[in-house]
């Protein structure tokens, strides 16, 4: 994947640019709620936080997160996966408050 080869060498803007096209043509072509949606939605916030852009990470995974619960389990793997990128994009945030952080842990302590 040509994305996170960009990712692995430090080239985060050209990963996220890659990455936004290949979520959007994921959204059109099989909807919100598809499995591979979700990685798209994990990958891309991945990348977000690399590049300290918690609040858009945060707003996209609390966006996406319905959708992926709602057409997988709550122990699906992929939707732990979105449940801990929202976890991490709370709690890298310089800008977390408390609640942030305590949202973070129990997101955590749920997913582990």
């Amino acid at each position: 994947h040509v994305a996170s080869c960009f990712d692995d060498l430090g080239r985060h803007d050209e990963s996220l640019a890659l990455k936004r096209e290949i979520f959007a043509k994921d959204v059109a072509s099989v909807g919100q709620g598809h499995e591979h949606v979700s990685v798209d939605v994990a990958n891309l916030t991945h990348t977000l936080v690399e590049l300290r852009r918690f609040a858009e990470a945060k707003e996209i995974l609390r966006e996406h997160l319905p959708h992926a619960q709602q057409s997988m389990d709550s122990d699906h793997h992929i939707v732990m996966r979105v449940r801990e990128r929202l976890s991490e994009a709370l709690c890298c945030d310089p800008a977390a408050t408390r609640n942030d952080v305590l949202e973070a842990e129990t997101i955590m302590l749920d997913v582990v």
